[in-house]
């Protein structure tokens, strides 16, 4: 790890609000600048709800994509003891928890807000993250991995986290230690570390920022915009309060606009206020309504069919979408385009694409739908 004061700099505009949705996919604040990966898990025990992990993604200068937040991660299998289960699958008691999509889909949608709507070329790209808190929800090495698999280059590749949180970076143990960290009254790390191994090359890319102990709303860095003004990544928890989130949680603040982008929770966990006139979101919210959205629909049958699944040589596609597409192509596992096709294409020759699971990947002005097709030999 690294410590290095930073200047950030990025070009933004977007607005904002804490109205909580369980729609998952891209939503935009405004086009070509802020845009939001809703991840999320979801309890799947009766009545059980969906809560959100976001990735927020903010265009900055010089080939520069700011991330605040990785999403949920990878889920895991029921009755998995490893160190993430607790945060990305839980089947104990009532609760039934799991990542509702693995870290290479929220990074495939990533990559197509960073590709087509920021219009911005993968191997030239600097991706900056934030860590709002290392809980292993939000602080993903597989998203980021998933990332520069790609294409984005480790080498320009920098993950920031306060320096309380940076003992949870890599940590592969509950609590860095031997027991879950369930006491919240004596553990300021309260949940943490079920995080997986972080590999090498990312671990070189951590900054760590802040001092041990920063007061409730320390400011911490500054990045500026030249449309939004000065934006602060400031001390999030108050740590004199027995249930802070975790040590390290930090927020994004612009007093231009009075935003508010909390890093914990908006209600719980000693989260430091900064004034009622301020707008508030947190990293498990959804951007909605907004100006304008982009929804991640996911597999739509009523919209969109395609056969014969699986297919082996030729593919049709039957849909009834409210918008012309833009944009259609195949996806395979790891996020990487196999095949583009012309947007008003209804009929796909597959008899040169590899075997195996594919993704077809609609993309509207307002909406991105994608539908899993099998392909045989």
């Amino acid at each position: 790890m690294k410590t290095k004061a930073a200047l950030f700099i990025l070009v933004s505009s977007f607005l904002i609000n804490s109205s909580f949705s369980q729609s998952l996919g891209i939503q935009v604040g405004i086009t070509g600048e802020f845009y939001s990966v809703y991840s999320g898990v979801r309890d799947f025990s009766p009545g059980g709800q969906a809560f959100g992990m976001n990735s927020f993604l903010i265009k900055g200068t010089n080939d520069t994509v700011w991330v605040f937040g990785t999403g949920c991660g990878n889920k895991t299998t029921p009755g998995d003891t490893s160190d993430v289960t607790f945060y990305r699958e839980k089947d104990t008691g009532s609760k039934n928890w799991d990542c509702i999509f693995n870290a290479v889909v929220d990074a495939q949608y990533a990559d197509t807000v960073i590709t087509q709507y920021f219009g911005l070329t993968r191997a030239n790209v600097k991706l900056q993250y934030i860590v709002p808190h290392a809980h292993s929800d939000h602080a993903a090495p597989e998203y980021i991995d998933a990332l520069n698999t790609i294409g984005y280059p480790v080498s320009g590749t920098n993950v920031y986290v306060h320096v309380e949180d940076s003992a949870m970076i890599g940590c592969t143990q509950p609590c860095c230690g031997s027991t879950p960290c369930e006491d919240r009254a004596t553990d300021k790390w309260f949940g943490a570390s079920y995080n997986p191994p972080w590999p090498a090359a990312l671990l070189s890319s951590v900054v760590v920022m802040g001092q041990s102990g920063d007061s409730c709303n320390a400011v911490i860095n500054t990045f500026t915009s030249s449309a939004l003004g000065t934006w602060k990544v400031m001390s999030g928890v108050d740590t004199s309060q027995i249930q802070s989130h975790t040590g390290g949680t930090v927020d994004l603040l612009n007093d231009t606009h009075n935003w508010h982008i909390v890093g914990s929770n908006l209600s719980l966990w000693a989260q430091c206020e900064y004034g009622s006139s301020y707008t508030k979101i947190d990293i498990h919210d959804a951007l909605s309504p907004l100006t304008t959205s982009i929804n991640m629909q996911g597999e739509q049958s009523n919209v969109i069919s395609v056969y014969p699944n699986p297919a082996s040589s030729e593919l049709y596609i039957s849909e009834n979408l409210p918008l012309q597409p833009t944009d259609i192509y195949l996806m395979d596992v790891l996020g990487r385009r196999k095949l583009t096709l012309a947007p008003d294409a209804r009929q796909i020759d597959v008899s040169n694409t590899p075997a195996g699971i594919k993704t077809l990947v609609i993309v509207t002005n307002e909406a991105v739908y994608t539908n899993r097709i099998s392909i045989v030999r």
